[in-house]
């Protein structure tokens, strides 16, 4: 048996010439003791982020294929419409030099805040505080981003690249095509609607004891044994 994570890489492996009936899609998780709903009030304090803002959040390596430059252009459509709107980059990466002065060219550097790395540890307080959970990548397979994002009841906006798709849903996210930061940034104002967060809120996400019962529930199927 060949498994994958995502059924965009199943079609993959199966274009490379494995036996359809060989190839199983097993969805990775989340830990539900860490990524959970939370006090967006209590969460904020925690972080400083003050509480009447619109605070979007990228999580993720400051690097090409993130596209920051298109985070950047959308972010400031956004913010000459909404000037409640704040940006909060949570990572590091080769790319940083150039994603500050990009933020200070465009006079933003009062509203988009450079946080720097974040132990995973400390993550679902920023999901938790964030308004909204952004991705504007060229490349993903399935980030477990989005579904931390979605287990502590934030919705998010992700260019439709890899198998992003596989887990959004109109409930609670919004995509997009790569490279396009106006229909980003209209995005990203589209998702503050209250509908939004109702919907992350009622969101399921599978937890890895649901990943480790799909693992199972595959390896004990005789046919697999048996070859």
């Amino acid at each position: 048996a060949v498994f994958t994570v995502c059924d965009g890489l199943r079609d993959r492996v199966i274009e490379l010439g494995a036996s359809p009936e060989r190839v199983h899609t097993v969805y990775q998780g989340v830990r539900p003791d860490r990524f959970s709903h939370g006090d967006r009030r209590a969460a904020r304090r925690t972080l400083a982020i003050p509480d009447d803002v619109d605070a979007f959040l990228f999580v993720g390596r400051l690097v090409g294929v993130k596209r920051l430059d298109v985070l950047i252009n959308a972010f400031d459509h956004v913010y000459s419409r909404n000037r409640r709107a704040r940006l909060y980059l949570a990572g590091s990466g080769a790319d940083v030099v150039k994603v500050r002065q990009d933020v200070t060219q465009r006079g933003l550097s009062e509203v988009v805040h450079l946080v720097g790395p974040v132990d995973q540890s400390a993550l679902p307080l920023w999901y938790q505080a964030a308004s909204a959970t952004v991705l504007s990548s060229d490349s993903e397979g399935l980030p477990n981003v989005l579904r931390e994002s979605l287990a502590c009841g934030t919705p998010f906006v992700s260019t439709d690249v890899g198998s992003v798709k596989e887990i959004a849903g109109p409930d609670y996210s919004l995509l997009v095509p790569s490279g396009r930061a106006d229909k980003l940034g209209e995005a990203m104002l589209q998702i503050l609607e209250t509908r939004f967060v109702d919907g992350a809120a009622k969101c399921p996400v599978s937890t890895w004891q649901d990943c480790a019962i799909d693992y199972l529930r595959v390896m004990s199927d005789p046919g697999i044994v048996s070859n």
